[in-house]
């Protein structure tokens, strides 16, 4: 049995979502449990004592290890429960008295019945037992007598018993393998080390004395013979660090460094985890070398994820790094001391290294010369042969892989010039301006890269011009890029880091000067060619005649017309309308309508078949025929009434009126007569509504841009609102007009009178049409005052604990999700995530009412809902269809929050404590219900105690049907912003500091101090990062209006009654001149800059009467979230070429789902 593994997972189990007194209450159910199915349960009086297990019964069932190990959990569950009670509520150190000596007790009661245990399974003959799990037992029983020797402040038998635990579980570490080593990891650093750590301090044992060392000195060999048995197998265990390498799946490293030399500074390294750490990174970079030097022929892609292998020791040096001076800074040590001076060089030198990892990694994938050259890549290789025998030819890559590929590349530019500037801000640096200068020239070389890039997408588009522009500007930049200072070659270690030789420089400056001198050379040519052009169009006639030819530059406007005119002939078709021939009273004509005329008739008849006329399709063409024949006798293109006298009559045998016609027509003419009207009538409609904006000229019949909006692209979006403040497009039945500057956007947000909110048509069918969503004016502004109460400071406070404990349970879901079952790989997070937050809004607006197999199935089917919400999307239910499956997962969670309703109303009425949304909003009710009917029997009540906004008792199913809009409103713009948010904060690791740093301040240095409102007020940086990453990222890029009457958007445009209005959020967010380098991440613009007091584009929330209700929850709940992780969890984002992309599914999240992998923060 797995003793280690069954005590962590039960302590972490239960420790997540509640305290030590949780714990033993469990424990206590369990062993009840378990004791009834061991048929081990006492009978008679309480406390009768029971028979003690034998060897016997565990051979015969081992589930009495499982009691025999509940029992001392439950003994030391209780002691622990005492110990963090007495710490919390006592303002004195310690804990003395009978406290003490209770915990004490329960302490030697739990190592008692680990003891006994080891004692059984010693006896392997009879237990069957495996030397692991005597060992494991040892260790366990070990830990446990060191904890009561820790509590009689005993140090050195302390030492002693840890000593023994860490030795055996290192020991079974090696022998296990990886399989384990999480488990075992995370006991030793969250219970052994820590107070090893403490008890060497107590003994006056210095701090850069490694673990190891301790062991060594402190484990007791003589007769001993579980650390004999370990020694036989690994005799180099007890070897102090300097005598033997130590190997084991819980590390590995070589000898640790004593001193660090950064830039011509040299420090001591008197911590012994930092040396442990940087030890493991020299190892790792020593890896990486050895393999990148062996596999030079491997792909890009393979080579850059063997980077993961050292920039995970090297964010653990990180790590350790800034643990050590927080250590320092929390004994009152001043940042002038000596050894905060060697540690903040330390923490720049570890913090530079990690950040040129990263540099080398996407040089590596940019591809051979840092992507200057654009080599071709074959798509695929032909191996099946020709039909002639001839080899095939690799199929050469098009342009649209091209492209992409460039797309990439500068996404990896961008990402080393972000990084290359995030450097600026490590301690120390910006005093160095020679270290400044060489950040500089780097940053030059690779925005040289980026502009030659962009220059070839240019080129492939076929725009010469700006890709000339382009290429003059990276050749500029590639010229300052060179240093006196600058290494002769790249770095010795073979890895690429952010190092720029000469000859790298040189390179691409030569290759940019052969590009600039190619493209002007072929500009030139264009501007020729162009300019006889010009000459030749002064020869060429007026422009009235070369309406058909597209003008080769500007119009002369001198030459639009012939003046003065010339008499020409101009072509008129035939007006002939065999209708009035029924009606007017020709000469010549009899009053029965047959013809007079026998010459023209006969000269008719020669044109008239003989034989029968053929039905439907063809007669349809005869009678088009005869009215061709009557207009050729007749002898003129005219109108009848220019020659009436020539006209012809209608006789069974001649031509037939229209009327006739139809009547021969079958049904398959009329479909397609009526088709081509329906036809013609939507694009005039469209024509005539699309007026005087920018718009397709003309509209994909019924559908309109359907199919391409099935999978909508971000840059189709950005072109749209490039095009125009405003324009249009048109979805089947739907006129839309889209707002895009931040002016046009806010006219519509203010313009009630004229627009209301609106979704697709398909969401009263999904959100009822009574929602209080689609009420307006009055109704809507009383209905949203009743709820204002349920989004105030003191109602958000109400939240807190809830968020916290779904934000512990699912972090440590992150930790098993890419430990226990991806084995450390990356996988997409996003859905995750919107699990994660589908559970905090359901916690927070229904509480526990609602089991946890509720709230995932409601996480898994909201995407069924989101898909069916879609801005285009078919206007009706179909079965088995995207809007149908979306409907039946809203009937679900409709069902489920009138169940929450039911509960909480009989609790609030009951006088329950108010938990969530749902209990607020229905106190409200019950307490405007009890003054109305205290009113009405007469009863004087003050106007103190009158309630703020008098509601009406709401029934389960309009309470449910409000909840379901809170949900609607923040299941995907919160799911979409926690995955930016984590994506953002793993690849900008100064800022996650930063964020972390100040959660640890506001929470005194206790990251498990539950947090408050207050703290989240004290938090400025971690608000700075959220409100930027909602401006960098909005959520919710567009807001979808209805026209309730004719709305003058402009003077000279009126969107048509019925027409979608949609105000665009991006623009306004991304406006240079609002917020410069609107592309870039940056936070301190939030604190420093003017992004505060650009209020008017500040439109992440709405504005108007209708902004979002629960703006401040949102922006707290993510500050709260990103606040917590950072303390208790470290994470890595995996960067694809698709990580910077933007998928659009309601919100936007990134292509590739944010691929991340979790680790338990030490």
């Amino acid at each position: 049995m797995d003793i280690t593994s069954f005590i962590v997972n039960q302590r972490n189990t239960a420790l997540l979502v509640g305290d030590y007194g949780l714990y033993r209450k469990q424990l206590s159910r369990r062993l009840l449990v378990v004791h009834k199915k061991l048929n081990y349960s006492t009978k008679g009086r309480k406390y009768s004592p029971k028979s003690p297990i034998t060897v016997e019964d565990i051979t015969n069932n081992h589930e009495f290890i499982q009691l025999l190990l509940l029992t001392a959990e439950r003994a030391w569950a209780l002691a622990m429960y005492m110990k963090s009670t007495h710490t919390a509520n006592s303002n004195v150190q310690g804990t003395t008295g009978s406290t003490k000596r209770h915990i004490i007790s329960k302490l030697q009661k739990a190592s008692s019945y680990a003891a006994h245990l080891v004692s059984l399974l010693k006896e392997k003959d009879k237990s069957g037992a495996s030397t692991e799990s005597i060992l494991e037992a040892r260790a366990y029983h070990q830990s446990l007598q060191g904890a009561i020797e820790f509590e009689k402040k005993i140090w050195e038998q302390c030492l002693q018993s840890y000593s023994e635990t860490r030795l055996l579980f290192t020991a079974l570490a090696q022998t296990v393998g990886t399989k384990r080593d999480d488990i075992f990891r995370d006991l030793l650093a969250s219970t052994i080390d820590p107070s090893m750590r403490y008890a060497a301090y107590q003994l006056k044992l210095p701090r850069t004395v490694p673990m190891e060392t301790i062991v060594a000195r402190y484990v007791q060999r003589v007769n001993n013979s579980y650390v004999e048995e370990v020694l036989k197998s690994n005799p180099d265990l007890l070897k102090e660090p300097g005598t033997a390498t130590k190997n084991g799946a819980l590390g590995t490293s070589a000898d640790p460094p004593q001193i660090f030399t950064w830039r011509s500074r040299t420090v001591n390294i008197e911590d012994a985890n930092t040396a442990q750490a940087l030890a493991s990174v020299s190892a790792a970079e020593t890896t990486l070398a050895s393999f990148l030097a062996a596999k030079q022929d491997l792909h890009r892609r393979a080579k850059a994820a063997a980077f993961d292998d050292v920039l995970i020791p090297s964010q653990d040096a990180v790590d350790a790094v800034k643990t050590a001076i927080d250590e320092l800074t929390a004994e009152g040590l001043a940042q002038g001391d000596p050894r905060m001076q060697s540690l903040q060089i330390t923490r720049t030198a570890v913090n530079y290294n990690l950040v040129e990892l990263r540099i080398g990694r996407n040089r590596v994938l940019c591809g051979k010369h840092d992507g200057a050259r654009l080599e071709s890549e074959s798509v695929r290789k032909l191996t099946k042969p020709r039909a002639d025998g001839n080899p095939q030819v690799a199929l050469e890559e098009s342009a649209g892989r091209k492209l992409t590929r460039l797309k990439e590349r500068v996404v990896l530019y961008d990402s080393i010039i972000q990084s290359l500037d995030s450097v600026k801000g490590f301690p120390g640096v910006a005093a160095d301006q020679a270290f400044v200068q060489e950040l500089e020239a780097k940053k030059a070389y690779f925005t040289s890269l980026k502009c030659f890039a962009i220059a070839r997408s240019q080129i492939l588009n076929g725009n010469k011009r700006n890709a000339l522009a382009l290429l003059r500007r990276a050749a500029d930049l590639s010229s300052r890029s060179i240093l006196s200072n600058s290494p002769a070659s790249p770095t010795a270690d073979g890895i690429p880091k952010s190092e720029v030789c000469p000859a790298q420089v040189m390179s691409l400056n030569d290759l940019l000067e052969r590009t600039v001198l190619q493209y002007q050379a072929l500009v030139d040519l264009e501007d020729s060619k162009s300019e006889t052009l010009k000459n030749d169009t002064i020869k060429l006639g007026p422009m009235i005649e070369r309406l058909d030819e597209y003008p080769p530059e500007d119009v002369e406007l001198t030459k639009l017309v012939t003046y003065p005119p010339k008499v020409q002939p101009i072509p008129v078709k035939p007006i002939f309308l065999d209708a009035a021939w029924n009606y007017i009273d020709y000469p010549g004509r009899r009053k029965n309508g047959t013809a007079v005329d026998v010459k023209v008739e006969e000269a008719a008849s020669k044109y008239e078949p003989k034989k029968e006329v053929k039905k439907g399709c063809v007669l349809f063409l005869t009678g088009f025929h005869c009215l061709f024949v009557k207009m050729t006798v007749n002898g003129t293109w005219a109108s009848p009434l220019a020659d009436a006298q020539y006209s012809v009559g209608f006789e069974t045998g001649g031509g037939r009126s229209l009327g006739q016609v139809y009547d021969g027509m079958n049904w398959y003419s009329l479909v397609v007569i009526l088709f081509l009207l329906l036809v013609a009538y939507d694009q005039f409609k469209y024509i005539w509504n699309k007026g005087s904006i920018v718009g397709p000229a003309w509209k994909m019949p019924f559908i309109g841009p359907f199919l391409s909006s099935v999978n909508p692209k971000m840059d189709e979006y950005k072109a749209k609102w490039a095009s125009g403040d405003l324009s249009c497009v048109s979805v089947f039945h739907k006129f839309v007009v889209i707002a895009s500057s931040r002016d046009m956007a806010r006219k519509v947000f203010n313009s009630p009178a004229f627009v209301k909110p609106c979704v697709v048509d398909v969401a009263q069918k999904l959100l009822r049409p009574k929602n209080w969503v689609f009420l307006d004016g009055r109704a809507h502004v009383d209905y949203r005052k009743g709820l204002n109460g349920l989004f105030t400071r003191q109602a958000l406070e109400t939240y807190l604990p809830g968020q916290e404990e779904v934000y512990e349970k699912y972090f440590a879901k992150f930790l098993d999700i890419s430990h226990r079952d991806n084995s450390g790989k990356p996988i997409p997070f996003m859905p995750i995530f919107r699990e994660l937050m589908c559970a905090v809004s359901c916690r927070t607006f229904v509480g526990h009412y609602m089991s946890d197999a509720a709230v995932k199935k409601i996480a898994d089917d909201y995407y069924k809902i989101t898909a069916a919400l879609e801005l285009v999307n078919f206007p009706i239910i179909i079965p088995f269809t995207r809007t149908y499956y979306g409907k039946k997962a809203a009937d679900m969670v409709l069902h489920e929050f009138s169940i929450c309703a039911a509960k909480s109303k009989a609790r609030m009425a009951a006088g329950g404590e108010i938990t969530c949304i749902m209990d607020g909003w229905i106190t409200s009710m019950l307490d405007s219900e009890n003054y109305r009917q205290r009113v009405a029997q007469g009863i004087k009540v003050d106007d103190s105690e009158k309630p703020a906004m008098l509601l009406r008792i709401f029934s389960n199913f309009e309470i449910a049907m409000t909840i379901f809009t809170f949900l609607f409103a923040s299941q995907d713009a919160t799911s979409s912003a926690s995955t930016w948010l984590f994506q953002i904060m793993a690849d900008r690791p100064e800022i996650l500091d930063r964020v972390r740093k100040e959660n640890l301040f506001v929470r005194n240095g206790d990251k498990d101090q539950k947090l408050s409102i207050d703290m989240l007020e004290k938090m400025p940086y971690t608000r700075a990062v959220v409100k930027e990453t909602l401006r960098y990222r909005p959520p919710v890029i567009m807001v979808p209006y209805v026209a309730k009457k004719a709305f003058p958007v402009t003077e000279t445009y009126t969107a048509p009654k019925g027409s979608m209005v949609i105000p665009s959020v991006w623009p306004a967010l991304h406006d240079p001149e609002v917020y410069p380098a609107p592309d870039t991440f940056d936070p301190e613009r939030w604190i420093s800059g003017d992004a505060e007091k650009a209020v008017k584009n500040w439109l992440v929330f709405g504005t108007g009467p209708h902004y979002c209700l629960g703006q401040t929850y949102a922006q707290l709940n993510l500050m709260a979230m990103i606040g917590k992780a950072s303390m208790h969890l470290d994470w890595v984002h995996h960067i694809t070429p698709l990580s910077e992309d933007i998928k659009v599914f309601a919100t936007i999240f990134p292509m590739d789902d944010c691929p991340l992998v979790f680790s338990k923060r030490n």
